[in-house]
């Protein structure tokens, strides 16, 4: 089995267009348990959710704060050469709901990739996909700032 793909600093604006899918996955509700316990979840929401509230259900904000990781398991920044740094999302959207044992599919298609001063902008769009099921559950724009490694130089 292969890793992700490694794209060099001065490669970066040839990935417009390109598209990256990763391998399907699903989610336990040990882990659904886990992130709530990390992020106050437990502790905004103590009461027991309403009967007709589905209990397998993914937290919204859970799906959203896997896309680093899920993004870099179909392509990653040469790390030696430059540093990627989150600048943001734009349009996040959860369209239809993700459940516990939904195979989930990560895909990233790079919509644009701009210059930046000594580095670039690059657009994703980014989707979190269900097998048979339109449209996908969750979509996002996310916007990451590619920078290259600053290099020193050591006075003797």
């Amino acid at each position: 089995m292969s890793g992700p793909e490694v794209v060099a600093f001065a490669d970066v604006p040839s990935l417009e267009g390109r598209v990256f899918e990763g391998a399907p996955f699903e989610l336990t509700a040990s882990e659904q348990d886990t992130f709530e316990r990390a992020t106050w979840i437990d502790r905004a929401y103590p009461d027991p959710d309403p009967p007709e509230f589905p209990d397998e259900i993914i937290e919204g904000f859970y799906a959203l704060s896997m896309l680093d990781a899920l993004q870099k398991s179909c392509f990653r920044i040469d790390t030696d050469q430059a540093y990627g740094f989150n600048y943001g999302l734009d349009r996040v959207r959860f369209i239809r709901p993700l459940f516990i044992g939904d195979a989930i599919t990560p895909r990233f298609e790079i919509a644009s990739v701009e210059r930046r001063g000594e580095g670039f902008l690059m657009r994703m769009l980014c989707q979190l996909i269900v097998d048979g099921a339109e449209p996908p559950k969750m979509t996002a724009e996310w916007l990451v700032l590619v920078l290259p490694r600053p290099t020193f130089e050591l006075a003797v």
